[in-house]
């Protein structure tokens, strides 16, 4: 705020006068958004103060202040850099001559029991194989790792007839990644990957183990064919 103007006028002109103040300070930031800030924090801290004993006023209220400055002039350019466009995430079909595998893991948040499931399609869209594990208690981390895993095995079996404590299992799957056969691993929503969401989740019907369909189980017939269609 400026000092020289800022307690010359009444309650309205000071506000007037600091909220049209164009002037950016060392820190670079407009003044004027500096003393909204100032003002936000100052009210906060007071009602903290009031009605919590177990608060303690900052020890540097202007750091705090410019920082929330800083994030909200960021949020501004952020949101006139981009418009948001809804679009609809369906699966796609891997290129002509290439196979596709979505895999995925689930756990119950009641028992503990992790799954995974995987699917494979070519590109006409046609099934060529699912797998479906049981790993019995564990987290969602070891849910994931082992449904790339899993698939990866099933593919490669499929081609060529051949510190931390998922170390084994991250290791496995880059090996496979590794073998003599081209591979590519991309990142797939959710929404365009339902088949293998509804895979993982049949693990938790069935026994412990490592289970494989070479057609769709009834389970998930109506997924697959809505994804396809």
């Amino acid at each position: 705020m400026s000092s020289s103007v800022s307690y010359n006028h009444d309650l309205d002109a000071w506000f007037m006068v600091n909220l049209k103040d164009g002037e950016i300070t060392v820190d670079n930031i407009p003044r004027w958004l500096q003393f909204v800030g100032a003002l936000w924090f100052l009210w906060k801290w007071r009602c903290k103060t009031a009605f919590d004993n177990d608060f303690v006023s900052p020890c540097s209220p202007n750091l705090i202040i410019n920082q929330y400055c800083r994030d909200w002039m960021d949020a501004i350019v952020n949101a006139n850099v981009k418009t948001s466009i809804p679009v609809e995430i369906v699966w796609q079909p891997p290129s002509d001559g290439w196979v596709k595998l979505n895999v995925d893991g689930s756990r119950d948040p009641i028992s503990g029991v992790i799954t995974a499931g995987g699917v494979l399609r070519d590109h006409s869209k046609n099934w060529l194989r699912g797998f479906v594990i049981n790993k019995g208690v564990g987290s969602i981390l070891e849910a994931e790792m082992w449904g790339l895993l899993e698939g990866l095995s099933m593919l490669l079996k499929m081609d060529t007839n051949a510190n931390h404590p998922l170390f084994s299992i991250a290791m496995s799957c880059i090996a496979l990644i590794n073998a003599e056969w081209c591979c590519s691993i991309i990142h797939e929503y959710r929404e365009g990957n339902r088949v293998v969401d509804a895979m993982a989740k049949l693990g938790h019907k069935l026994e412990i183990g490592l289970h494989f369909f070479e057609s769709p189980p009834p389970e998930v017939v109506n997924v697959l064919l809505k994804a396809i269609s």
